[in-house]
Parts: structure tokens; sequence; C-alpha cells
């Protein structure tokens, strides 16, 4: 007896292969997305789809998106990027790699964002001071510059 036999898959052929999905209807399903939910972590995607992004001067994440179980801040965004993003492919991305949960994002153009930065952009110094984020990428050494505004 295999998964499909017991109705927690479900699958499909196409072109000589098979793919195998969830079964939704399966008693067992919710139980699966938690124990799922519970162990994937979405850094690894993100960091990926980042890899090949050479327009890109700064990229902060909140730690609360570690976990999809805890999707949920109180931050003003969860991903701040400075530079040039095609944002119908990070959508995109965003909808697969978090399965549908909203992610609060924001995208600036270098040379905006040093002029907000030169003139103590209240907006941007609250996104940068968060607690509990993370620098993915800082080419313009931000983290050193935010801790001197802060300490002001």
């Amino acid at each position: 007896m295999n998964l499909e036999d017991l109705g927690i898959l479900k699958s499909r052929e196409e072109n000589k292969k098979k793919f195998y999905n969830i079964n939704r209807s399966s008693p067992i399903c919710d139980e699966l997305s938690e124990i799922f939910i519970k162990t994937y972590n979405p850094i690894e995607p993100l960091k990926s789809f980042f890899k090949g992004k050479r327009n890109l001067s700064l990229i902060t994440i909140a730690d609360s998106l570690k976990q999809l179980t805890n999707i949920k801040s109180n931050n003003i965004v969860d991903i701040f990027i400075i530079g040039e993003l095609d944002k119908i492919e990070f959508n995109n991305f965003l909808e697969k790699a978090f399965f549908r949960r909203k992610v609060k994002y924001a995208v600036m153009s270098e040379e905006d964002f040093i002029n907000r930065l030169e003139y103590d952009d209240k907006l941007v110094l609250s996104i940068l001071s968060q607690k509990n984020i993370s620098f993915l990428k800082d080419s313009l050494n931000i983290q050193e510059i935010i801790s001197k505004k802060i300490r002001k």
C-alpha cells in the first residue's frame, strides 16, 4: 500500500512523468500542511532569488519571515530592497515561496534612498532601525551608517 492508495496523495501523468499532489480532501491534509509549515524555511529560496540580481544594493528581511508560522509582524516592511527589481517577478516569487501569505515589502531606487538618508527621512530610518531584521546584502554599508545616525 502506498500514499496514493491511502488517499493522502493524488497523481497525474504528463509526458511520461508522474506528478504527485496532496489530496486536499484527505483527513490528514491539515496536519501534513502544519508539519510542512513548521519545518519550511523561506529564507533559502529568498537568498536564491536575489543571488543573480546584480543591481540591488541593500536587502533587509524581518526575522519573522524565517518561519511561516510567525509571518505576522509589527514591522513596517518585512523585506526592504534598494535597487532595481521586477516587481511582477518578485510578487510571483513571494506568492510561491510564502504560500500566498501576505509579505510586506518596499523597493526604492538607490538615488532616492541616498537622498532620503542624507535628510534623515523618518520612514527610511524607521525601516532600517526595526528590531529583528537581517541584512542579506549591504553593499552601501548601511548598517554602519544607521548605527551612527541612531546614536545621535
